[in-house]
């Protein structure tokens, strides 16, 4: 894990472990103590904002819609749902036969990485869990997971933003394992447009 000062990132951990459960059980209360949305600085009420990150984490809010949409559209969505899977799937099931779906997805860290760009990429997987999942936060997935998830194959892949190879190799050597054997091309991508197939 990377880290220019232990004892302020000791700390940092500790406060997001033990706010966890405020973020699960009473997300208003906590995004008006904490500011911490996932979704920038945009000036909504804490109850939207609440709303809108608790959509994104509650295991009960997928659509359950069976083949009623031509086109669904996600922007900067993705990379805050924790059941990734299950949320393309019901994405998948709500189009008709031939509906489309266009994705652009945000992969940067939404305000979590006080050194280096791409430094959250840095914790252990496990820690990186305990401490921010169900917080609406970035699911850290990269572009060659979100290209397979839920097995489905990918149509059209358009890059929008791109971080330089030089940052890259910086952070590198100090990835949590699940990142390292990443290409230094794809791991810096930031944000890209994702179109899939409606078949697995």
């Amino acid at each position: 894990m990377y880290s220019k000062n232990l004892k302020s990132d000791a700390f940092l951990i500790l406060k997001a472990v033990m706010t966890k459960p405020i973020a699960r059980f009473a997300p208003s209360w906590y995004v008006k103590q904490t500011a911490l949305t996932g979704r920038g600085k945009d000036e909504d009420s804490s109850a939207d904002i609440a709303d809108y990150f608790f959509a994104r984490v509650a295991d009960d809010r997928l659509s359950g819609k069976t083949a009623r949409y031509d086109v669904i559209i996600s922007r900067a969505v993705l990379e805050h749902v924790d059941q990734l899977d299950a949320t393309l799937l019901d994405i998948r099931q709500a189009l008709r036969a031939d509906g489309v779906s266009l994705r652009k997805v945000d992969l940067k860290s939404h305000g979590l990485e006080p050194y280096p760009p791409f430094d959250f990429l840095s914790w252990p997987t496990g820690l990186y869990r305990m401490t921010y999942s169900r917080k609406g936060l970035p699911n850290r997935r990269r572009v060659d997971k979100c290209q397979r998830a839920a097995g489905l194959a990918t149509k059209k892949l358009r890059l929008v933003e791109v971080l330089d190879l030089e940052a890259v190799n910086a952070i590198r050597p100090h990835l949590a394992s699940e990142f390292r054997d990443l290409e230094p091309s794809l791991l810096g991508w930031q944000r890209f447009w994702i179109e899939p197939t409606n078949s697995a």
